[in-house]
């Protein structure tokens, strides 16, 4: 059976996690390459974006299903809030912070939930004046808290700091950006990009820069 990879992640170099392209399973690789489903859900939902932090998985479906290193259900951070407003319409990719919030690319918008699933922030780039609507998929975190979130529609990099507020852009159209993909951090202070207009990776130097326009 040929099983289609949508994300892959690393637990301690020794664990893999891995979802597929239209499959509705949560696969763990061991180090000695045996494959399991650890997380199955109904055949009318996929298993997309995927996170590791302290040994649990968080797995993007039409909502948030916690698992641990070993397939044990932890938690689900439901598609509805208390009041019955919907939290997620298309959870896409997740990541978590250095407060342990869980950060969701959604349909058109960025959200936010704490430990205990309650919302921290909805980011829409509201009042960014965009040409196009703005479009999340791939977020990650740096140590001090930064959101980096690519936005494919208008060519752009949205820089947030750990509150969800926008700092700037951090690669524009200007800059040599097109409909940005893929987004990853090092240990050296640098974003690494998919550019997928120009068919490039593209390694951007960010340490310090949101800082200059925080305030």
């Amino acid at each position: 059976m040929t099983f289609m990879c949508l994300m892959l992640l690393s637990l301690h170099l020794e664990i893999f996690f891995v979802t597929g392209h239209r499959s509705n399973k949560l696969k763990k690789i061991a180090r000695d390459n045996r494959i399991t489903d650890i997380y199955t859900e109904r055949d009318d939902f996929e298993t997309r974006g995927i996170t590791v932090r302290y040994g649990e998985c968080s797995c993007c479906v039409v909502k948030i299903v916690e698992i641990s290193a070993s397939g044990q259900y932890i938690r689900t951070i439901q598609r509805f809030t208390l009041d019955h407003k919907e939290l997620f319409t298309y959870p896409l990719f997740v990541c978590t912070n250095i407060n342990g919030d869980i950060i969701v690319t959604d349909d058109f918008k960025v959200v936010a939930v704490n430990k205990e699933g309650t919302i921290r922030f909805i980011y829409q780039a509201e009042g960014r004046q965009l040409k196009q609507s703005f479009y999340p998929q791939y977020i990650v975190t740096d140590k001090q808290g930064g959101m980096f979130i690519n936005d494919y529609n208008n060519s752009v990099v949205h820089v947030l700091d750990s509150d969800g507020k926008f700092i700037q852009y951090l690669i524009t159209p200007e800059q040599g950006c097109d409909r940005p993909i893929g987004l990853d951090l090092d240990n050296h202070g640098r974003l690494w990009m998919c550019n997928y207009g120009k068919r490039e990776i593209d390694i951007i130097k960010y340490i310090y820069i949101r800082y200059r326009n925080k305030h």
